[in-house]
């Protein structure tokens, strides 16, 4: 049945977001110029419900420094709002850090695009594809398009067409016991007909420890896979890294206002830093998540937790 509730805006000038305890971790707003920081927007709602309606599509129309309370209807169910920070070093504690709101930790979400590990593992294990596979990919926001992308690059592009691809020579029940081998969430609802669905997952959902856990495994080798599958993953997943002296390695996700950064810090050829960063709040965005990631993994962590 719908659902029906009163949901309260409020807009508010300056900084805002996610402040956590354990981490000092701040939700910033995107960067517009020089010194300049757009104003966030901070919405209070109930947490399994979206706005629909004229008031949801005009309130981007609103400038810095109105302040606004509106009441709305609230017509479709939707999944829990979150914005999470799990760190964890490696070697180190197997009991990761969590930015304040913990119990966001456990909540199940669309893995989004960070499901295509879990296609690029049974790719590897099924010996279908290799780093040096090549597809002619037409993604809408690929740099020049057609593009005939290796593995690697339809990681960091996140390439729907690369994986689309993949996935005429693998079956769904393939990518159900690979993520539920490996820990990577569970399989909720039906198994979907339409095979281009499991490049946003499926019908899996994954909470944000489940998928830094899955991470914090894959680093160290020891996810229940060959460890020649594991390097495979890792080696495809290599992400430009703005930090002197750290290598990245992780995979976005951006699905059902769902937006994921998950990886790892490498420096001197080691695993060093798994963050994993995972927004749904009002205003969120890809970009907010890649930019958390790489202010975490070179974050000094506490010696007692």
């Amino acid at each position: 049945p719908r659902q029906v509730a009163l949901a309260h805006l409020q807009f508010h000038r300056g900084q805002g977001g996610l402040a956590a305890d354990a981490l000092g971790v701040r939700r910033e707003g995107r960067q517009q110029g020089e010194g300049r920081q757009q104003p966030t927007a901070r919405l209070q709602r109930p947490p399994l419900c979206r706005m629909v309606g004229p008031m949801s599509r005009s309130l981007h129309g609103l400038k810095a420094g109105w302040c606004l309370r509106a009441a709305c209807v609230i017509l479709l169910p939707v999944m829990a709002q979150a914005d999470v920070v799990i760190l964890s070093d490696v070697p180190g504690s197997d009991k990761p850090l969590v930015s304040r709101e913990t119990e966001q930790a456990d909540e199940y979400f669309s893995p989004a695009s960070t499901f295509k590990m879990i296609i690029a593992l049974v790719a590897f294990e099924k010996g279908i594809a290799t780093a040096q596979t090549v597809h002619l990919c037409s993604d809408n926001h690929l740099p020049t398009k057609p593009l005939k992308l290796d593995f690697q690059q339809a990681m960091y592009y996140s390439s729907n067409d690369y994986f689309v691809a993949l996935m005429d020579k693998i079956e769904g029940k393939e990518l159900v016991e690979m993520a539920e081998r490996c820990g990577f969430g569970k399989a909720v609802g039906p198994m979907p007909g339409d095979k281009s669905a499991w490049r946003h997952g499926g019908n899996i959902r994954v909470t944000p420890m489940q998928e830094h856990m899955f991470l914090r495994n894959l680093a160290q080798g020891t996810l229940p896979v060959d460890r020649r599958v594991q390097a495979d993953l890792v080696r495809v997943m290599k992400w430009p890294s703005p930090v002197e002296g750290v290598k990245a390695f992780g995979k976005t996700g951006s699905w059902e206002r769902t937006y994921w950064f998950s990886g790892m810090a490498v420096i001197e050829g080691q695993p060093d830093r798994i963050c994993t960063v995972t927004l749904t709040s009002f205003g969120s965005d890809r970009d907010q998540a890649i930019s958390t990631f790489f202010q975490q993994i070179k974050r000094p962590l506490p010696e007692k937790r």
